[in-house]
């Protein structure tokens, strides 16, 4: 079997670098989500756990007061809080209909995903349970006594067990008819999902400890031997590796070209999937624990400073940053509108929905009042906009007395032949999103107003002969 080995040098070139070439991809043409903007806050009386969690179009997080929260960032409010009396596994799986949970006792509990009512709770009479996945009513559990079993939750009974060898497994990790464990003892493992047999086993040079990614056909993961590898499901062969500068211990985020993953030494790298190509890398400016969300064409990452980060998928290029103003946040998330995370400070805990900061403004080049006849330029000027419309509209007394057309020039010139009071407004559009803002403007016919001071002063020294 042939293996492709890519070596790069980001441990003697620690700097950021594309080997794409840019000049064929037009990033006019890819709205950013930033700037950012706190929309709204959500704060709770216990601090957050762990990382959070994507459910749909839900948010599902952990209280340090064994509660689960799930929160819907489109109504910024909580739809339902369930909370244990014990001790839970942070780890939970869900399915189409419902949400799993597990206690330190080996109790699951099976919740609705609308309400977190309890539909069902089981008793699993195995040892204990340090983690587990669900799928259609099997349940695939890891022991402490590194046992891996499959137990259908609606017969209440065990199909079958299998005893890992290894200690310290990290798992189970489904997909498709398999599933996926790794050991300290450097191993990778196949897993029938059917049977609990051992399809292939794989040994690597260090140990595996982040969560894999899955397409059709391979397995993308990373290694505490600096390598990030794309194997084979069907034989666990390795199709590709490419070397970094660190350890890799976070998931790899997967599109239908490329892999995007964070090392140790605080670089994020993107791979084709086909060949393991470097496409380009760029330094962070602190390491991350957190996993990467995929915004269409742009990837976000949070880093232990609480910054957000945002990079262009195809240059690498930093499209934007928001400061939380606190170490350590969670992973970001996104769901349209919003870019959720999660902090805890003092004790409390918070999750920020951002949203892209769009703001419109309007500044003439003459402070008025202004004569008649002066011509006056007025511009808009635009944040978070990347290729808007604007419609500019001039009111007098209330009544409209100009407007233009949607145009794409931020800028009109007016020539006002009318002294009196004046509301410039503008309106800017960019898809559906519109912001608009508007001046007082005032416009005087200095002639007029210095017959008329002259008339007075005529009055004045009359009354004073």
């Amino acid at each position: 079997m042939r293996l492709k080995i890519v070596f790069f040098p980001i441990f003697l070139t620690p700097i950021s670098c594309s080997l794409l070439n840019i000049n064929n991809v037009n990033e006019n043409k890819i709205f950013s989500p930033f700037p950012l903007d706190v929309s709204s806050e959500i704060e709770l009386n216990a601090s957050i756990k762990d990382n959070l969690i994507k459910m749909n179009s839900k948010i599902i997080f952990f209280s340090g007061d064994e509660d689960v929260y799930c929160l819907n960032p489109l109504n910024g409010k909580i739809d339902w809080k369930f909370h244990l009396p014990f001790k839970f596994l942070s780890k939970l799986s869900f399915d189409k209909n419902f949400i799993y949970l597990i206690d330190h006792r080996n109790i699951v509990y099976k919740l609705d995903k609308d309400s977190g009512k309890i539909v069902q709770i089981k008793n699993i009479e195995i040892n204990k349970i340090v983690r587990f996945d669900v799928d259609q009513n099997l349940m695939f559990a890891l022991t402490e006594k590194n046992e891996i079993l499959c137990f259908d939750l609606s017969k209440n009974k065990r199909i079958w067990s299998t005893k890992i060898l290894s200690r310290g497994v990290s798992g189970p990790f489904l997909n498709s008819n398999n599933i996926y464990l790794s050991g300290e003892d450097n191993s990778f493992y196949s897993i029938s999902k059917n049977t609990g047999k051992n399809s292939w086993k794989i040994k690597f040079s260090e140990r595996i400890e982040g969560e894999p990614a899955f397409d059709r056909n391979n397995i993308y993961f990373g290694s505490n031997d600096d390598y990030f590898y794309s194997i084979r499901k069907k034989n666990g062969s390795i199709k590709w590796r490419v070397r970094t500068g660190g350890d890799i211990k976070l998931k790899p985020l997967i599109d239908k070209k490329y892999v995007y993953f964070v090392s140790m030494d605080k670089f994020l790298y993107c791979v084709k999937k086909s060949g393991g190509n470097l496409i380009w890398w760029k330094k962070l400016p602190a390491r991350t624990y957190s996993f990467l969300d995929d915004l269409e064409n742009f990837i976000i990452i949070s880093t232990q400073k609480g910054n957000v980060l945002c990079f262009n998928k195809f240059t690498g290029n930093l499209s934007g940053e928001f400061s939380t103003g606190i170490e350590n946040v969670s992973n970001p998330l996104w769901i349209d509108p919003f870019i959720i995370v999660a902090k805890n400070e003092g004790g409390t805990g918070k999750i920020l929905l951002l949203q892209k900061l769009r703001s419109v403004s309007l500044k003439p080049d003459k402070a008025p009042p202004q004569d008649i006849g002066e011509l006056i330029s007025i511009s808009a000027e635009t944040v978070g906009f990347i290729k808007p419309v604007y419609k500019f509209t001039i009111f007098k007394n209330g009544k409209k007395f100009l407007e233009t057309d949607e145009i794409t020039e931020s800028k009109i010139n007016w020539i006002p032949k009318e002294e009196g009071e004046y509301i410039i407004k503008i309106k800017v559009k960019e898809e559906q999103k519109i912001k608009e803002t508007e001046i007082s403007y005032s416009i005087i016919n200095s002639k007029k107003e210095e017959l008329r001071r002259n008339l007075l002063w005529d009055k004045n020294c009359y009354k004073h002969r």
